[in-house]
Formats: C-alpha cells, structure tokens, sequence
C-alpha cells in the first residue's frame, strides 16, 4: 500500500491516531488527531513532537495520568509489554473529555508504535449517571438505602478509629398513608420532596440525609459531637415540619415521629444502627406526645431517654392498658426477635385501621392451642393481651385452616358456624377475617386475624386479598428476623472466642526461625499466632477481630505476649505483624511499654490498606527512632507491598513466598526475586525470602544475592524454636 492510500486510511477512521518512532516522535497522524489538537489547542501534537513532551504538556508536568501514559509507551517501545491501554482525562477547549488511550506496536521490532485516543466522554457520563441513580432516590435526590448505609459503615469505622460516637435519627412521616388516600400520590410525591428538603435544612455540612423507603429517612451524624448534634436536629426536625405544607392548591399539616440511636461502640453494622434506630421511632410514635426518643448504647431498652421537642404536633397515642398486662403494641414474647415485633406492629395497624375493624392479632399454633403474640387493637376497644392461649378446638381458625368455615364473614350472625361457636360471644366477632402464616417449610403456622364487634358487610375480597399480602410481608419479616437472629448469634459466638483469645485463652505463640543465607545462622524469629478454633486460619481470625471491632485488642494482645515471651527474650530480634490502622490508632505505645525497640521487627503485610502514609510515618518514626526495625511483608504479592516500600522505606523487605516456590526453575520469579532484591539493597534494606523449602531454592537465592531466609527449609513454627 502507497503512502497516499497509507494515509487515506488512517484519515478515515474515527479515532486519535498517530504513529511514533522507537524514540517516541510522533512521525504519522490522522485527520482526528489534527483536529483534536487545534479543538485543544495544543501546537505540541503535530508530527515531529516528541510523545513524551506532548503527554507532559497535554496533561501537566505532575499529573499520574501523564507519568502513567509515558510509562505505557515506554513499556511497548522497550517491547517489556505487548500493549497498553489506560482511560485518562483531558482538558479540551470544550471541557473535561475523557479518553481511551491504547498503545499497540508496530509489526517488526523495534519499528515503533500506534497510540490511539478514543473519545469516552458520553460513556463516562452515562456510567456516572448510572451510579448517581444506584445510589441516590429518584423521586427526592436524597442518599438511597444503598448509600445511607455505605455512609454509615464509612461513620462506623471512623469512629471505632476516632473513639468518637456516631449518631443515627431514623425520621417517619406521621398519617402519611392519609394523604395519599385523600389527595393523591402526586400530592403524596410532592410531599416527600418537600420533606427532604426541609430535613437537608436541618443538618450540617458533614451529616448525611437520605431516603429510606417511602416516608422513612434518616439523617447520620458522624463527627463530634455527634450525641448533642442528634438532639439539635431531632428539634429542628419537628421545628421545620411544624409549619404548614403548601402543595399543588392544598394546605396540609404533617408531622414527624423521630428515633435516634447514638452508638458509643462500633461492633455494631449499619443494619443494626437503622434498627436501633427505628425501634426508637417507633417508641416516640407510640407515646405522641411531643418527644423523640433517644436511644444510647449497643441495644434498645433501658438505656433510652426522651427529649421534649416544643411546638411538635402530638403523634398518634397508644391506646389500650399501660400497665404492662397488654393492650395495644406490647409483645411480651420475650428474647430477640431480630426487629420483627415493631414491623407486625404497624401491619397490624395497616390491617385494622384500612378495614375498620376493632382488633388485630397474630398468633402461633403450640399443639392443641393457639397464642396470641401481636395484638393492636382500636382505641376503647379491649381484646386479648400477648401471651393468651386459646384451644385450637372452639377458634374459627381451626375451621379456615381444614376448610369448613371461610376466612371472611362480614357478619358471624350470618354464618351457620360462626353464630353458634361459643368464642363469638367471649370475644365479641360480629365479622371476622383470618389468612394463615406459614413457616419455611409452607406449613401453617399461626393466622393473621381482625375482628369488629359490629357487622362489616362492606368487607370484600379484596380486602382478604389485601390480608393475604400483609400475612407474606410478616411471613418474610419472620424469615429474616429468623437469619439476624441467627447471625446476631453467631456474631456473639464469634465475639465471645475473640474476646477469649484476647484473654490469652485459645491462642498459642509460636515462633519461625529467620536465617542468614550466607552464615547459616538463625538472626531473628518471627512470631506467629495460633489459635485453638481449626474452623478459621489465623489470618481469618484477626479479620473477624477486625469486623468485630475488636482487631486492635487481638492484635496488641498478640504482639505484646510474643515480645515478652519467654523464648523471645533470649532472641537477638523478635519480629511481629501489627497492621497500619491499628499502629496509627497507638499500638506501639503498648507493645514497646517496657520493651527496648531496637530488638523488635514490625512486619506490615501487603494486604492491609494504609489510609494516609504521612501518618503512619509519624506513628512510626518515633520508635524508629529509638532502633524500631520496619519491614514489609509480601513483597511481590501485588500493588500495595511495592507502594508501602516506596512510601516507608523500610528496613526489611519480604519477598512473598509464591515468588521463592520453584525459583530454582523458573527465569521469571528469579528475574522479579532479582529486581526485588535490587530495589532492596538500593533502599539499604535487607532481603529476606519467605517459604523456603528446598535446598535448590536455597542456593539459587543466595546466587541472586538475597540476605536472609525463612520457611520450613529452615524450621517450621513452633512453640519451641528450632532450627536447621
């Protein structure tokens, strides 16, 4: 192909071409690449310029994006990469333009290569789009579910690492289903967005407001003081929403219920917070009376205090006895339910309230008896307090559930059975309706009954339809209260053995000999911890610690036995692993108390994330300071350990063992082990190879001019140190 027709073609294709030399001069461009640069304005792009000068002014002198562009191009030049490709931005005329770059070489080596820019901009868009939608509400704006609750996980662990508390205020629209029913959902939607512009008016800058789910929101509030912060706009929450509400011609008062939980330990997940939380609410929905509840601590109960909200419109009051005996919302079933008692709460409402009926209940089926568990019952009407036990035998379940009698009788005095059952006179049915609940297996388990003491001819099928729905809504809640049960107390499980190996109990010290390659002799050891529950390795204990919020005890508890230890003492150094967060959080103050720093090693492995290196490079230069030796663990294993070599500059560095296994036949780990070991002994660090396990390893490590080694070649850990 002729050069005319050469350049025809790449003229005719619609993305940024050009075509530099092995030295990175742009030689060939396409038609889209001149107009890019004069769109862009960059003189720097015509052929003839070199590359890396365009990248340097195209994208500034300091930019990553431009440091990362010239290394690609260099990599496939140098042939080390067979292509490169990166998404980077570029500052056009036009804006802010996203791009595809991809770097592929010439045929022949050493001929060159083809980099070519793909405009992106729109698909960036739409994915930031798509993102905005996955996590934000689409009728208000606010922080969905999805956000609310990475926001929270976010103020969970930065108050575990702060100490600080966080606060949670769980916010519920008061007869919202009214004003749907009256005005309309358009009416309802407007609402809404109203309410959640009154709440951002009501936080600061660093608090979180979201949408729940429809006329639940929820407000975070994460830094200090946070408890006091809660208060404030608990008030002016019920402040705001005092005023009158002008949507679309209507004039409409609505009120808020608000629950707040402020959890002063950080064990807890986001899921538990909101819970906590709206257990709250759901205590200041019941007593209407002007105040939010306040919930502290790890768990609703005693621990909750109320706070007057003046001006606030009174919610709905709980009728029904308050002297513990029954009545309305109590559930006096007794232990942890995983939240589903509040939820079957308000259901039963829905039910009795849309129906209008006098009394709502579940109950569960004990052999030859039924007993009632939740009851909600319309003001001045009495019914059957939680805890009742009724013969199977004489209820009208009984009959539903064989198929003798229907589930919906508008009037019991019209029904052949129903008129002569003795329970129709002891507890007043005048019209009944009752679905049965179903357990995992699909067999009946209680019933979902309302009854009214009058007739109710407007009762329909579609309202046992509706009755229906509510009953798989609770069968559902049931399940999943069932599985946070479940794992509440598996969680508690796992708490309790933690707690146990910080104690000292369980765990066991052992130790691994480090060797001098060339001497042969043991230099230090490494402490290892070993725990007496087989159903987790070590490494997956100390993340279930950390999940726990109880990593840094473990991990301190571990560092500081090994370095006390009997057998440590009598080593040159003992190495431990303590990870970043838990040395910024001030692990070393412990660990050291009475312990001379210079015969200590503190191992960081690759896996664990540092939040800001300048940071732990203080928390850190102190000790290292008074002889405090660092090394990097898992040297190889990928990104990070190189990043924490560069950033820390430490006194050790570990080359992870899966590039030591077979080194002896492989070029590849011997050229990366090599380039290690260099990157090393410029650092003047010293080297260590871990997982040794053959001789053959061995000598090809000390030809690649590796210092120290570690593995079972040497010794295996053990509570007894031993070596070859």
């Amino acid at each position: 192909m002729d050069v005319p027709m050469q350049r025809a073609v790449i003229d005719s294709l619609p993305a940024q071409l050009a075509v530099v030399n092995p030295l990175g001069t742009v030689v060939l461009v396409n038609e889209e690449w001149r107009r890019f640069a004069e769109d862009g304005g960059c003189s720097t792009c015509a052929e003839g310029a070199n590359f890396f000068e365009v990248c340097r002014r195209a994208y500034g002198a300091a930019s990553q994006e431009a440091v990362q562009a010239a290394d690609g191009l260099r990599s496939v030049l140098a042939g080390t990469s067979e292509r490169f490709a990166m998404d980077l931005t570029c500052e056009t005329a036009h804006g802010t333009h996203w791009y595809t770059q991809q770097v592929v070489p010439l045929v022949g080596r050493g001929a060159g290569a083809v980099v070519s820019y793909t405009d992106i901009t729109e698909r960036k868009r739409i994915e930031a789009l798509i993102e905005h939608r996955a996590t934000h509400d689409g009728l208000t704006g606010l922080p969905n579910r999805v956000l609310i609750h990475d926001r929270l996980a976010q103020a969970i662990a930065s108050g575990h690492r702060t100490r600080t508390v966080v606060g949670v205020l769980f916010v519920d629209v008061d007869r919202f289903k009214r004003v749907n029913d009256v005005f309309g959902h358009a009416v309802g939607d407007a609402v809404l967005v109203e309410v959640a512009h009154r709440l951002t008016e009501c936080v600061r800058p660093c608090d979180t407001v979201g949408r729940l789910a429809g006329d639940e929101f929820v407000i975070i509030c994460s830094a200090s003081p946070a408890e006091q912060a809660a208060r404030d706009i608990a008030r002016r929450v019920r402040d705001v929403m005092s005023r009158r509400f002008d949507v679309a011609g209507h004039h409409l008062r609505v009120g808020v219920s608000v629950g707040i939980h402020v959890a002063d330990r950080w064990e807890g997940s986001p899921e538990d917070l909101l819970h906590l939380a709206d257990t709250a609410m759901f205590r200041a929905k019941e007593r209407g009376d002007g105040h939010a509840e306040v919930n502290t601590g790890s768990a609703p109960g005693p621990a909750t205090t109320a706070v007057a909200l003046p001006g606030a419109q009174p919610a709905l009051r709980r009728s029904g006895r308050d002297d513990g005996t029954g009545g309305e919302g109590w559930d006096r079933t007794g232990g942890d339910d995983g939240g589903f008692g509040p939820t079957v709460q308000r259901l039963l409402r829905v039910l009795r309230v849309t129906l209008g009926m006098d009394i709502a209940w579940t109950s569960d089926f004990l052999g030859p008896e039924q007993v009632f568990r939740y009851v909600d019952c319309a003001p001045g009407a009495s019914g059957p307090a939680p805890g009742t036990r009724l013969p199977l035998s004489g209820a009208y379940c009984a009959r539903v559930l064989a198929g003798t009698m229907p589930a919906l009788i508008p009037d019991t005095q019209q029904d052949p059975d129903g008129r002569l059952l003795p329970v129709t006179f002891d507890l007043h049915i005048g019209s009944y309706l009752g679905v049965p609940l179903h357990g995992s297996d699909g067999r009946p388990t209680g019933m979902l009954c309302a009854t009214s003491s009058a007739p109710r001819p407007e009762l329909s099928q579609a309202d046992l339809r509706s009755a229906h729905l509510i009953a798989d809504v609770i069968e559902d809640q049931h399940g999943r209260a069932l599985e946070a049960v479940a794992a509440g107390h598996a969680r508690s499980m796992l708490r309790d053995a933690v707690l146990r190996f910080c104690r000292g109990e369980g765990r066991t010290l052992v130790l691994q000999p480090v060797v001098d390659l060339r001497s042969m002799r043991m230099v230090a050891a490494e402490a290892l911890t070993r725990f007496d529950r087989p159903e987790r390795d070590p490494a997956q204990w100390f993340a279930t610690a950390a999940s726990l919020g109880l990593g840094r005890p473990l991990e301190v508890a571990a560092a500081a036995s090994a370095v006390t230890h009997d057998a440590a003492t009598r080593l040159p150094v003992i190495s431990v692993n303590l990870s970043p967060e838990v040395i910024l959080d001030g692990a070393l103050e412990e660990v050291l108390a009475e312990h001379d720093p210079a015969s200590v090693i503190v191992e960081i492995t690759e896996h664990a994330p540092v939040t800001s290196y300048e940071d732990l490079e203080e928390a850190l230069g102190r000790h290292r300071a008074r002889g405090l030796r660092l090394a990097v663990d898992d040297v190889g294993a990928g990104h990070a350990s190189m990043t924490h070599v560069v950033r820390l500059h430490p006194d050790l560095v570990k080359i992870d063992m899966s590039l030591v296994r077979n080194v002896d036949a492989d070029p590849v780990r011997q050229s990366l082990v090599a380039a290690i070991g260099s990157l090393g002994h410029r650092l003047h660090a010293t080297v260590v190879a871990e997982g040794v396990e053959t001789d053959a390893e061995l000598q090809t490590l000390r030809r690649l001019d590796v210092d120290q080694g570690q593995g079972y070649f040497f010794g295996r850990p053990s509570e007894r140190l031993s070596g070859r």
